[in-house]
């Protein structure tokens, strides 16, 4: 009973049920004082762009969708700046692992230094962190109250056919905007919606395990490419914004060269990836998975009836 439909329960009260662990899981996470708070924001950041994504795969049939995407794509912005300056460290190390015996690093040792920096002065705010986590844990326990007043105005896989098609078709579209501009902001929109489909496979897998868990394992693939690349964008920004903090111009060019580089390299991969994923029009897939649905479900009434 994990973020998954189920075989012997309608898709309304599987929706509500997927919706409710979410943020109870979310909701447990702030509440354990023992856990370290990069974790705690990471949780919640995730079951939101969780919830996000099983409300999308129903959304023409749940009137309260609009409210609840912005509701929850709300709550994680606001643990958005405790997140950004540890990707900045992160995103900083994974670069130079990747040219690990390449480069040189002590020229740039001043960058990863302010990068640090910041990251302490975020960390001694705790009071500021302790404030975001107690808002958002309010408004995830009053998004919990209204679940059960969630109704979907179709049944079966005819509540989750539209949703699921127009996630997927929205991110083939956006795959092609991609390969024409190959800019950090179109690969960051495609990112968007391959994230969601990913959620989709994810709570579809068991209708066919196999077949669907390495669909989604090539979703979360391209995912984290992509998020590679995005987070690169933001680090060049933030070392265009404020170049005086991080070093000399010599040396912040040379490291502008080496994003450059190795985002050329992930937008190469993810497009690789992106046209197998992508490989069907968004009518067959959905129809190739509703046949699944239907077996599953035929499947396990003839079990239980056995």
């Amino acid at each position: 009973m994990g973020y998954c439909f189920e075989s012997d329960a309608s898709v309304q009260k599987d929706l509500r049920r997927i919706a409710a662990a979410q943020i109870e899981n979310a909701v447990g996470k702030i509440d354990d004082h023992a856990l370290d708070s990069a974790i705690v924001v990471h949780e919640a950041r995730k079951a939101c762009k969780k919830l996000r994504g099983l409300i999308k795969l129903v959304r023409p049939g749940l009137s309260e969708y609009r409210a609840e995407n912005a509701a929850f794509r709300d709550i994680a912005a606001i643990l958005s700046p405790l997140r950004d300056a540890a990707v900045l460290i992160e995103t900083y190390d994974k670069l130079f692992a990747f040219y690990d015996g390449q480069v040189e690093r002590a020229g740039f040792a001043p960058v990863r230094r302010r990068l640090t920096l910041r990251q302490k002065t975020l960390d001694r705010d705790s009071s500021s962190a302790d404030r975001k986590l107690g808002d958002v844990r309010d408004l995830l326990t009053a998004a919990h109250s209204r679940i059960e007043r969630w109704k979907l105005s179709d049944n079966g896989f005819d509540a989750l056919s539209r949703g699921l098609g127009k996630t997927y078709k929205r991110a083939r579209k956006a795959m092609k905007e991609a390969e024409r501009s190959n800019d950090g902001a179109t690969l960051h929109e495609w990112r968007m919606h391959v994230k969601y489909h990913g959620y989709h496979a994810r709570l579809l897998e068991p209708v066919w395990p196999a077949a669907m868990q390495a669909h989604r394992q090539s979703a979360d693939q391209l995912n984290d490419l992509l998020g590679d690349h995005h987070d690169l964008a933001v680090f060049d920004a933030a070392l265009r914004d404020a170049a005086d903090e991080f070093g000399n111009a010599a040396d912040l060019a040379a490291l502008t060269g080496l994003i450059r580089k190795r985002q050329d390299l992930l937008a190469a991969q993810t497009f690789a990836l992106g046209a197998k994923l992508f490989a069907e029009p968004a009518d067959q897939l959905t129809q190739r998975w509703r046949r699944y649905w239907t077996q599953w479900r035929a499947s396990a009434a003839t079990a239980s009836a056995a």
